[in-house]
């Protein structure tokens, strides 16, 4: 069972999020992260967001100081996103609510050069 806490009105959105990185190769290495995050939560893969950093802190030592926080672990999904690479670029898109505050603090945290957020509403 699930318990849905949302605040916000874009249960239905469609907000999609580009973060460009230096080469293909390093959003094929940033992919793995953001994919366990976006589903993180949504696929009750980890109980907290401690847990889940705990799991990343070797490869991502700062994790837990510069990444997300408990708030932001709460995505509010209601729906799987699609997630992929595509060139230098990782792709988050069909993500159904606004809070990407999460996603946005991996990508800088990743040393992203540029983050894209664009979306509709429900």
């Amino acid at each position: 069972m699930k318990i849905w806490q949302e605040f916000g009105s874009s249960h239905s959105g469609n907000v999609t999020v580009i973060g460009t990185f230096e080469s293909e190769e390093v959003a094929q290495n940033a992919l793995p992260l953001l994919e366990d995050f976006i589903n993180a939560h949504w696929k009750d893969r980890y109980p907290s967001i401690k847990e889940f950093n705990r799991r990343w802190k070797d490869q991502y030592p700062n994790i837990e100081f510069i990444g997300p926080n408990e708030v932001d672990f709460q995505t509010g999904l209601d729906g799987d996103p699609e997630i992929f690479v595509d060139s230098n670029k990782v792709v988050i898109t069909k993500f159904s609510t606004e809070h990407v505050h999460g996603i946005v603090k991996l990508m800088f945290m990743l040393n992203k050069k540029k983050i894209e957020i664009t979306g509709t509403g429900p």
